[in-house]
């Protein structure tokens, strides 16, 4: 019986006639209809809409940002801005603007920190103020923003379409996007490891030989546009300042990099910065990043040779990287272009923050 005093009629005319637990109920022929579930709008029909504007997406996520957190809209949902005209007048403001910057750049601040003069002209190196810690110097980075480094002395060579410049100025210029690993994490932990074990081993050549590694943005004297955040700068008795590079590949975290060739595969050897060869032994690849990277670092501060080091708790390689004109000039070329033609114009109109492809500044 039910609360109705009713006969209860559950399950009533089934062969079995012994109706059981409503949980126990299976509806074999029953199916979900998932997708009626997924599409439906409680909202009244008048006010019921599949499609969505651009710009009811930008009001619905301009809405948001009063959030004390970031919702999961915001992480999906882009704001899209319509790209603008700019009239012959105001890109003259630009240019004049850009043309401001690059002097103030090509002056030296007060404060800076001479560290050696050029052993090939006797140009002054000096480091820029309040940028010495590098990366834990808030400084250090607005200053290596706005400036061409030695990290992207390779992208220049290389960028060849709007959107790669696109995306290396939301990166480069304004942040955005951090590229981080387990391989970035391990190198700047292996780092001071890596030096210790170069001094040791250099000095067992040259007991005079020091290592400056703390330095901050360094700039030369008629390089504006350029400046180098290096490892290390090797000072000597009895030879002139040379460059120290670091590198600790996390693909040899556990090898020694002497052995490179037996450890790696075949498609590992091809992508990695080393080479071998009967004549020349290890070197430094050509297409390598690194070997722009390092050539940038000489043409900046002036310097002959570069001590380019690859350690591992297992060992370490030490290979002597001479300055190559030819490479250091095709590098500062395609650099000066690109600081000038993208990232001063960038700077003030901020297109590319806006997700914008950038604005090409020409004579």
């Amino acid at each position: 019986m039910t609360c109705t005093s009713l006969p209860c009629a559950w399950n009533k005319g089934s062969l079995k006639r012994n109706p059981g637990p409503i949980r126990d109920t299976q509806y074999d022929s029953f199916k979900i209809n998932v997708k009626r579930r997924a599409y439906f709008d409680p909202r009244p029909q008048r006010l019921q809409k599949n499609e969505m504007t651009q710009r009811d997406i930008n009001e619905f996520v301009f809405s948001l940002l009063g959030n004390p957190k970031e919702t999961l809209f915001q992480k999906h949902l882009r704001v899209k801005y319509e790209d603008e005209e700019y009239s012959l007048e105001q890109l003259e403001a630009v240019y004049e603007q850009c043309q401001q910057f690059s002097d103030n750049l090509d002056v030296i601040p007060d404060g800076s920190r001479v560290i050696f003069l050029s052993p090939t002209d006797g140009t002054k190196t000096y480091e820029l103020p309040e940028t010495s810690g590098q990366s834990t110097s808030k400084m250090w980075g607005t200053m290596r923003s706005i400036h061409m480094t030695g990290t992207t002395a390779h992208q220049a060579l290389h960028l060849s379409s709007s959107t790669a410049r696109k995306n290396f100025l939301r990166r480069h210029l304004w942040g955005l996007e951090p590229f981080t690993c387990a391989a970035v994490r391990y190198g700047r932990k292996s780092e001071p490891k890596a030096l210790a074990a170069y001094l040791k081993c250099v000095q067992k050549c040259d007991s005079t030989a020091t290592i400056s590694s703390n330095n901050g943005l360094l700039k030369r004297e008629g390089y504006p546009e350029g400046a180098a955040s290096v490892d290390g700068i090797v000072h000597s008795e009895i030879r002139p300042p040379r460059l120290l590079e670091i590198k600790c590949p996390y693909i040899l975290r556990n090898k020694n990099p002497k052995h490179f060739r037996e450890v790696l595969s075949k498609t590992q050897l091809d992508n990695f910065c080393l080479g071998w060869s009967q004549t020349r032994g290890t070197f430094l690849k050509r297409e390598s990043p690194y070997y722009s990277q390092v050539q940038h670092y000489l043409g900046i501060l002036g310097l002959d040779v570069c001590d380019f080091v690859v350690w591992s708790k297992r060992g370490i390689e030490v290979l002597e990287i001479p300055f190559n004109l030819k490479s250091w000039e095709e590098v500062q070329a395609a650099q000066s272009t690109l600081h000038w033609q993208y990232l001063m114009p960038e700077y003030f109109l901020q297109r590319t923050v806006r997700d914008l492809d950038p604005r090409q500044l020409t004579h």
